[in-house]
């Protein structure tokens, strides 16, 4: 439904949000006309709209996710989050949940690191018009570096890493569940960087890919109960804004008892990290605000506490009868917002 509002074309009185979990299934549905519009960070996808001329289609990665594979790595005492509740100490898994995970192992992550080819998985799931990621931080961020410290794609370091992963871990295979959503394409992604595993390791790892249904995932995330699984986060406009992400204070214990949900998914604990934060948080001065925000940048890329793959591209397509897309002029003062943040568009103008 639609009513004019002044003068100009009909603004939408209303609009359905339809959750379609399968790409194929969401953009066989604009292209039948049950949908009018849709959004997906699907680059396979993105490329088929731009040759389809019969459709609107907007692409942006302004200010957008890093797509990644999460991995949790909560271990050990977490002091500050005990200071925080006013506790002596603060065991992160008290069950020995996550106890017999490599991945707790740096050396099993930079060799796990060091052979994914992250330009592979941009070129043959990303259709070639995304970028291989080094970091959470994309270009056009005041945290990106070209260089972050990140493992390179390099099967001799690969090799060398795993020989020190098998004396740390301690055990062989080197043994871990890798999760993803039960996206058919997204299982198909988890399953490329699986295969590379097995490549470059043979039978001394062992991986297994578990789909999980999309509303089930997020949980699963929250509390701790996983390994390692596929991931995108971190857009927005200013470092400031990640924070509880990868902060010591919001990394909740596994606990086998009653769940404690954590926004700092993979419970990683890095002080040096916190430090940086302060500054990025705290100081007016934008050089020392990026240079704390580059800092970061390095400590991911030097504790491996994530595997990053690209970052993230999103595509909207529409019907052409859909305008004003990214339209939002701001009232009294005139000019209009960012178009685009994160892959998230306005309404308020359709």
């Amino acid at each position: 439904p639609n009513s004019l509002t002044g003068e100009g074309l009909p603004y939408l009185d209303e609009v359905e949000f339809v959750v379609a979990v399968d790409i194929q299934g969401r953009s066989n549905g604009l292209r039948s006309g049950q949908f009018d519009i849709i959004h997906t960070s699907n680059s396979d996808e993105i490329k088929k709209y731009e040759e389809a001329g019969e459709f609107v289609l907007l692409q942006a990665n302004d200010f957008g996710e890093t797509s990644y594979i999460l991995l949790n790595v909560g271990a050990g005492e977490n002091p500050v989050l005990a200071f925080v509740r006013g506790l002596d100490s603060l065991a992160m898994d008290p069950g020995d949940l996550n106890s017999a995970s490599p991945l707790l192992q740096l050396s099993c992550r930079r060799a796990l690191a060091h052979a994914i080819d992250r330009q592979r998985v941009a070129d043959e799931r990303g259709a070639g018009i995304v970028t291989p990621a080094n970091g959470p931080f994309p270009p056009g961020s005041i945290g990106y570096l070209e260089d972050s410290g990140y493992p390179d794609f390099d099967l001799d370091a690969a090799a060398a890493e795993f020989e020190t992963c098998k004396a740390d871990h301690g055990t062989t295979p080197i043994t871990f569940s890798y999760n993803t959503t039960n996206d058919a394409f997204n299982v198909e992604t988890n399953e490329l960087i699986a295969s590379m595993w097995r490549d470059a390791f043979g039978d001394e790892i062992d991986v297994s890919i578990t789909p999980i249904e999309q509303g089930q995932y997020i949980g699963l995330a929250l509390a701790g109960a996983f390994q390692a699984q596929g991931w995108r986060n971190h857009g927005g406009v200013d470092p400031s804004e990640q924070w509880y992400w990868w902060n010591q204070a919001t990394a909740s214990p596994i606990d086998p008892g009653v769940p404690e949900l954590a926004l700092n998914f993979g419970r990683f604990q890095d002080a040096a990290m916190d430090e940086q934060f302060t500054i990025i948080r705290q100081n007016p001065d934008p050089a020392a605000r990026q240079a704390a925000a580059e800092e970061v940048n390095r400590l991911f890329g030097e504790n491996v506490w994530n595997f990053w793959t690209t970052w993230t591209l999103w595509g909207v397509a529409a019907n052409p009868r859909v305008q004003n897309i990214t339209d939002l002029e701001l009232p009294d003062i005139g000019g209009t917002t960012m178009p685009v943040i994160g892959g998230k568009h306005h309404l308020t103008q359709m």
